[in-house]
């Protein structure tokens, strides 16, 4: 039995995301809710690049707010109730250790 949703992506059912997602709160919830498992899938790839390009270090706290960052504009959550997570004034990005 497959489990369907109405992905906002693609704009049609599709099944299910129906492994771990490891976002906080409201975005996680969103995400269970309003994506498919194709469209995390390609989430899955682009967050491997964007951790990559951005020499993200996942030990910084900082590194999984950039992260969810991006993941709300992947997946066009950008621009609702969500706010943005530049450093504050004063603040160094996260860099490699």
């Amino acid at each position: 039995m497959s489990n369907k949703v109405f992905c906002i992506k693609h704009q049609k059912d599709e099944p299910a995301i129906d492994v771990h997602i490891p976002f906080r709160g409201e975005l996680k919830e969103r995400v269970h809710k309003n994506i498919c498992q194709g469209v995390w899938d390609e989430w899955l790839v682009e967050q491997v690049k964007i951790i990559n390009e951005l020499a993200l270090n996942l030990g910084d706290p900082r590194s999984h707010d950039i992260i969810e960052q991006k993941a709300k504009e992947f997946f066009g959550f950008e621009g609702d109730q969500y706010e943005s997570v530049e450093p504050a004034e004063g603040d160094n990005p996260p860099t490699v250790q």
